[in-house]
């Protein structure tokens, strides 16, 4: 004889509590409830419902068996989803926001729209902060991986591959992360080469395939195994400048960015910084030096936008199509300095100062986080000047929007699937 609970219904309620019902089951001798291979309770033949609570976050599986007056056990099963949905987000300064209050990171705009698409809390795990390579550089040690500073504060460590293990130690026990958003690869090539008039774009064009191809294929690899189940959104680049980039501004932000000050850079006009002021030595870049930047900065966004989306590509064919790749729709005029910019400028007071400006001056002070004069080996070797103007050449509001837009098209597809996925109310099967 078989018999088996029809209708088996789980219902989700608040404070990590769960409702089982069931239809009656003719002949039934009594109900065994387990959940998770654990048994929770033995019940008579006329029980209709379960009641379990306290539970943590993730997903949890219910048996209900009934009982037959023969020694012949059938079941039914569900599934239902406890917590909140988990975003995490690995990466560099881009993908951590840099200069951004928290609201306006497009992490938090991508975590307000699931919310809202699926009527369920969102917990974002940042592991993403300013200055992350993808990979340790050579002749780092192991230990440098634990050189962890406030996420404003450019550092090459953690390495994206280590924020990876602290995305997943981050998670509610037992509960998986969802959605993967992913930024990461110029600082592998780095901001003063990009800018350094003296190089040439086939260079940097070279240098952005090396470090956005097979380090963040092998990357994306890794985040598929150890988040099984997960969207994962890998994120492009943009123009850092452009032939529509004011002179000065350009100057400026090679100074500022670091670069080397060498008889072809000081031949081409570009300004330096004074190291103990920190004032910009020198004005406004020629034309020449600016179309030479300009077309460096093209080559590597080109570049890394056809090597990212490869590389998502190639891993998305291994993980069961679980990879996409978001470029956000900036253009020359939003590039730095430019008309419509969409990055933040060198702080000078007032509405121009990114929104974090004064917190992140505040933690430049610490001689203990950065090399200033007179300061202690071993620490980042980040003046503070460089450290104050750390979100220049970032995303400002008008750019973190133009992010989640281009996140918002790759996911809004999968709406439907999680709002079922955490739907208050499962049926069994």
């Amino acid at each position: 004889m078989r018999i088996s609970p029809k209708g088996l219904v789980a219902t989700r309620a608040n404070g990590g509590a769960i409702r089982l019902e069931w239809d009656a089951v003719s002949g039934a001798t009594g109900f065994v409830v387990s959940r998770g291979g654990r048994r929770l309770g033995s019940l008579g033949p006329n029980a209709r419902s379960f009641d379990d609570s306290g539970l943590a976050d993730g997903l949890h599986e219910y048996v209900v068996q009934a009982l037959p007056a023969r020694p012949k056990v059938i079941d039914a099963r569900v599934s239902v989803r406890v917590g909140r949905f988990n975003i995490v987000v690995l990466g560099d300064s881009v993908a951590w926001g840099q200069g951004l209050s928290d609201a306006h990171k497009f992490s938090s705009q991508t975590a307000d729209a699931v919310s809202a698409a699926i009527q369920m809390p969102v917990n974002i795990v940042m592991a993403a902060h300013s200055g992350a390579n993808v990979i340790p550089p050579t002749g780092s040690r192991p230990s440098d991986e634990a050189a962890a500073t406030p996420g404003e504060i450019p550092n090459t460590f953690p390495t994206m591959v280590k924020q990876v293990e602290l995305a997943a130690a981050s998670l509610p026990p037992g509960s998986p992360a969802d959605l993967v958003l992913i930024a990461g690869c110029i600082n592998d090539v780095g901001a003063a080469s990009i800018m350094n008039p003296t190089n040439n774009a086939a260079q940097i064009g070279g240098l952005a395939e090396s470090a956005c191809g097979i380090p963040m294929m092998d990357l994306l690899s890794r985040v598929g195994g150890r988040f099984p189940g997960a969207r994962i959104v890998l994120l492009g680049y943009y123009p850092l400048v452009s032939n529509a980039s004011d002179l000065t501004a350009i100057g400026a932000f090679m100074a500022l960015s670091g670069v080397a000050v060498t008889a072809g850079t000081a031949a081409l006009g570009v300004p330096s910084v004074n190291p103990v002021t920190g004032a910009i030595i020198g004005g406004a870049v020629t034309e020449v030096t600016q179309r030479l930047a300009a077309m460096n900065a093209q080559a590597f966004y080109v570049t890394a936008t056809r090597v990212l989306a490869r590389s998502a590509r190639a891993v998305n064919q291994r993980i069961e199509g679980r990879v996409s790749f978001a470029c956000p729709a900036f253009t020359p005029a939003n590039a730095y300095g430019a008309p419509q910019s969409w990055l933040w400028l060198i702080p000078a007071g007032g509405t121009s100062n990114d929104e974090v400006n004064q917190a992140r001056n505040q933690i430049c002070s610490r001689d203990d986080l950065l090399t200033t004069a007179g300061g202690t080996p071993g620490s980042l070797g980040l003046s503070r000047t460089k450290c104050r103007v750390a979100a220049l050449g970032h995303p400002n509001l008008l750019g973190a929007r133009a992010y989640f837009t281009a996140i918002d098209a790759e996911i809004s597809a999968f709406y439907p699937y999680w709002r079922e996925a955490f739907a208050p109310v499962q049926r069994g099967r």
